[in-house]
């Protein structure tokens, strides 16, 4: 609705110019300091994906969220915008995504490599079987968006079986041209590639992390060589053997979505961010 896409322009904590390095101290600041939902919340594992439903009473309408690469769904932005939206009237879905936090026991974890978007079609199947809400919306945040992309699109090996289920997604600060991007974040200098290193790093840490779990404890020399320093090759990695990006298809018709950009992101440059224009009504 006109009010629900006023309302997260409003929310949106990129809608106006700022400097990279800020905007890079605060998507570091969003792990390092967390916030406390003011809402109670049910916790659920589908397919172990790690997921959390928050109530609003009276409401028929679920907004799920999507949180960015190296994050999870204790992020600051996300309980913050879970807070906002439950105080607009909205149920709330977030999960962690595949290999990390609460949904760690997946046998993947994610990164750039989004052939296998078959995550969201297993979070849609749990909201599906609640026959609670009668609305569907999406929200991704930086590399979820670009998932979130992904899976409206399709493409080779790609499942969307519930897409049309989606009333509505917002992309807000999106990643897209995977490979383009990351090839651009890996050649950087200065400060702005030590806040590339920083999230390299965390995502390494994600990978260690999930192979310990797993008890695939020869990968862990390779991981912590070749993607400690490496945005790219970390990103790729990520999700298991094949290191094949996502090539998003030609369209033939716009999603119904809103991109709201990051003009100063140094991960996703603006004139690759623009290429959402080509896939979105907005």
């Amino acid at each position: 609705s006109t009010e629900a896409k006023n309302q997260f322009r409003q929310m949106s904590l990129f809608g106006k110019s700022r400097s990279a390095v800020y905007s890079n101290l605060q998507s570091l600041a969003s792990g390092l300091l967390t916030i406390a939902p003011k809402y109670p919340y049910t916790s659920h594992l589908h397919k172990n994906l790690g997921i959390r439903s928050y109530a609003c009473e009276g409401s028929k309408s679920v907004c799920v969220l999507i949180h960015g690469m190296s994050g999870d769904q204790n992020r600051s932005y996300i309980i913050s915008s879970v807070n906002y939206l439950i105080e607009s009237g909205h149920n709330v879905v977030t999960f962690d995504a595949p290999g990390i936090g609460s949904s760690i026991s997946c046998e993947k974890i994610w990164g750039a490599n989004i052939n296998d978007v078959g995550m969201l079609d297993d979070i849609l199947e749990w909201i599906i079987a609640q026959e609670l809400w009668d609305k569907i919306y999406f929200v991704g945040f930086s590399g979820g968006a670009g998932f979130l992309l992904s899976y409206l699109l399709g493409g080779a090996n790609n499942t969307n079986h519930y897409k049309d289920r989606i009333d509505y997604s917002f992309f807000i600060s999106p990643t897209i041209k995977h490979e383009e991007m990351l090839r651009r974040a890996r050649n950087l200098t200065g400060i702005e590639k030590i806040f590339i290193d920083a999230i390299a790093l965390e995502h390494t840490a994600e990978l260690v992390r999930h192979r310990i779990h797993h008890k695939k404890y020869f990968e862990i020399p390779h991981i912590v060589k070749n993607c400690a320093f490496d945005i790219l090759y970390a990103n790729v990695y990520g999700s298991g053997k094949s290191k094949v990006f996502y090539k998003f298809p030609n369209f033939t018709e716009k999603i119904n979505g809103l991109a709201i950009y990051s003009m100063d992101d140094t991960l996703t440059p603006p004139d690759l961010m623009n290429h959402f224009k080509n896939y979105c009504d907005v």
